[in-house]
């Protein structure tokens, strides 16, 4: 199951580590997305993260949507850490990015269900998330792990009201 894909509707969800040409498009996705301060400015610096997280037998991991013409069109990565005061707290999802023209598709929830379908396998209870805007309303909506019991509780953790925190099965720490 870990190496599935999923050819739905003439788009693929596999590892990019098994779509290596994707690694540019994706980074290039993150950094247009992200690529301004606080966060680091240099798309080489996002290439560099993309594929360093393109991993497949472990963290980090990234798992890319394509259209049949093999043109990335999302990705979503699990990573050990995104909050590094909180390392008893792993995996997180990490980079869920979809093409502007390609969102309110799907494509998202079916990168989560294949991103939250290999965490299992993996034997991960949990996954967590940290965001703000209007990305909580997506993973509102998707409600990472609820279609297979899991609580998908979301709230606040730490101190900063930007920051949010969805959970597989259970609640900040817990």
């Amino acid at each position: 199951m870990a190496g599935a894909t999923d050819t739905s509707d003439a788009v693929i969800v596999q590892l990019l580590a098994d779509y290596p040409a994707a690694i540019a498009a994706v980074a290039e996705m993150r950094w247009r997305e992200w690529g301004q301060p606080p966060e680091p400015t240099d798309l080489a610096w996002w290439t560099a993260t993309t594929t360093r997280e393109a991993g497949r037998d472990g963290l980090p991991v990234t798992w890319v949507a394509l259209d049949a013409g093999g043109v990335a069109l999302g990705a979503v990565g699990l990573i050990a850490y995104d909050w590094y005061d909180w390392p008893e707290w792993t995996p997180w999802v990490a980079g869920m990015i979809i093409r502007p023209d390609r969102r309110g598709q799907g494509l998202g929830g079916r990168l989560m269900a294949r991103l939250e379908a290999w965490a299992r396998d993996q034997s991960y209870a949990r996954a967590w998330v940290a965001t703000g805007g209007r990305a909580i309303a997506f993973y509102q909506e998707v409600r990472l792990g609820s279609d297979r019991g899991g609580s998908a509780r979301f709230g606040r953790c730490g101190d900063d009201p930007v920051e949010t925190a969805l959970s597989v099965a259970g609640t900040c720490g817990g």
